[in-house]
């Protein structure tokens, strides 16, 4: 079951808007964000009046192997995150710094480079008033989805692009993908020792959303699938199309 605990607050803490002050380490074990379930969290680091320095340490839950290392460079207005880890022991490394800046009641993501064992992509997006996600990936191994999803268990490699809007001109989620991955298999399936390919295109627009796909086995297309959905509300996708 998900559960939270602080072990151990070395230091002083100050929340408050404008002015948050921390002058310490934070240890935490058992810790649940979202699809996101920590092991342990250890924070410590020194901010004056919301500027200074963070270093911050995470590692993943059993079935979920993942340990990361950042250091964040702080300001009221913005932030330089850096860090590097491994997820399944294979290595993970931010190549650009990551810059968050605030902006319309949130922040603004720059494009951000990531590697991880052969992978690349490149992210970027925004937080607040309008949330959005924007990724370009190069031959990237699932198993990054095991930090967010430990059973998950999927193997192969994604090639493409996904851009999605939490509210798009009209109030509701749009947004479009466009994925390639290939030697695509689970864990534990009868057929995982023979992977496919699966091409997936997918638009969302004006409260309606079209899906395309193709499976290729051997050279051969085992598979074809095709849906639309209409009309979809404005809350978010996955319960819209549940």
């Amino acid at each position: 079951s998900d559960y939270n605990s602080v072990d151990k607050i070395d230091g002083s803490i100050l929340l408050e808007e404008g002015r948050t002050s921390l002058d310490g380490t934070l240890v935490g074990r058992g810790i649940t964000y979202g699809a996101v379930s920590l092991a342990r969290l250890t924070v410590g680091g020194k901010l004056v009046n919301g500027s200074g320095q963070v270093r911050a340490s995470l590692s993943g839950r059993r079935g979920g192997a993942f340990e990361l290392v950042t250091l964040a460079d702080i300001t009221p207005e913005q932030i330089k995150l850096t860090g590097r880890g491994q997820v399944e022991r294979r290595e993970l490394v931010l190549e650009s710094p990551a810059i968050l800046t605030r902006a319309d009641g949130g922040w603004q993501i720059a494009p951000t480079r990531v590697r991880f064992a052969g992978g690349r992509a490149t992210v970027s997006g925004s937080t607040g008033n309008h949330p959005e996600l924007h990724a370009a990936v190069q031959a990237m191994p699932l198993e990054l989805l095991d930090m967010l999803w430990p059973n998950l268990d999927m193997s192969g490699s994604a090639n493409g692009r996904l851009d999605y809007a939490w509210r798009g001109p009209d109030g509701s989620p749009s947004g479009r993908a466009d994925l390639r991955i290939r030697g695509l298999s689970r864990a534990g399936l009868v057929l995982s020792s023979k992977p496919i390919d699966l091409g997936l295109a997918a638009v969302l627009r004006g409260g309606k959303a079209a899906m395309r796909a193709v499976a290729v086995s051997d050279g051969k297309t085992i598979g074809r699938a095709q849906a639309r959905f209409a009309p979809i509300g404005s809350g978010p996708i996955v319960a819209a199309l549940a």
